[in-house]
């Protein structure tokens, strides 16, 4: 919610935008196998940076998700669900409806299937029973299949990605210099850990095309699973992976 201005004015920016953080211990299906159907997609035009840019009110679009930031402390669970369908970020260079690549002015904008972002987290967020199925994630800098991108507070996050599936998952963005791509996490942030798989669950990849499509090889990144690493520690266990593909045009690096 915000401070807008009256609904009739022909000025419709928000002048200024107030957060309130949702905390959330866990986020469960009613059963095993409980479908969410994203049908999201967010339009901005490059003017809406040009004051922010400058110190000014412009409009600054923090993603695309089930959750825009999903924010927990202590030990967090998001288990028995699948998410399918569309979570998309698109920016375009005016009213012509052209897109425009996303540059370092738009850093704040992140897209995942579950969450654009984990801000203010710490402690430990668990996903168990999680399913990636018929999915497009599309936009951001910051981009994954299941989170755009893991970041902590203070002492750091620990995110265990335990029990999941991808089929038919599509991952994408257009950027100028800056953004990184992964299957599962975007970026993978410092004073974050990444646990993927574990012994007694096998995880398993039949469909995947991972690609970021950059106008200068400054730093962008696409991986497989992850796209972009920050002091991080990352462990992989127990996963087989099928129709993998990863892309990059002019990208700084890019693999399976």
């Amino acid at each position: 919610y915000g401070d807008n201005y009256n609904v009739w004015n022909s000025n419709v920016a928000v002048k200024k935008v107030y957060r309130r953080t949702l905390r959330c211990a866990s986020v469960s299906g009613a059963e095993k196998q409980t479908t969410l159907k994203l049908q999201m997609e967010r339009h901005d035009y490059d003017e809406e940076y040009e004051t922010r840019d400058e110190g000014g009110d412009g409009w600054a679009n923090q993603g695309v998700g089930l959750f825009v930031s999903f924010s927990c402390t202590g030990t967090c669970t998001v288990s028995n669900l699948v998410i399918s369908g569309n979570a998309m970020a698109i920016n375009y260079q005016s009213s012509d409806g052209v897109e425009k690549a996303l540059s370092k002015n738009n850093i704040d904008m992140t897209v995942g299937g579950f969450a654009g972002r984990t801000m203010n987290s710490s402690g430990t967020l668990i996903f168990s029973g999680v399913d990636m199925k018929d999915l497009i994630v599309y936009g951001g800098t910051s981009t994954g299949g299941l989170l755009g991108l893991a970041e902590q507070t203070g002492g750091g996050i620990s995110i265990q990605i335990l029990d999941w599936s991808i089929s038919e998952l599509t991952v994408s963005k257009n950027v100028t210099n800056d953004g990184s791509t992964g299957g599962l996490v975007g970026w993978q942030h410092s004073k974050s850990s990444l646990k993927i798989g574990d012994e007694t669950n096998p995880c398993s990849v039949d469909g995947l095309y991972v690609s970021v499509l950059g106008t200068s090889a400054d730093s962008n990144n696409a991986g497989g699973l992850v796209g972009g690493v920050n002091n991080s520690d990352i462990t992989v266990t127990n996963v087989t992976m099928n129709q993998l593909q990863v892309n990059g045009r002019k990208s700084k690096a890019s693999s399976g």
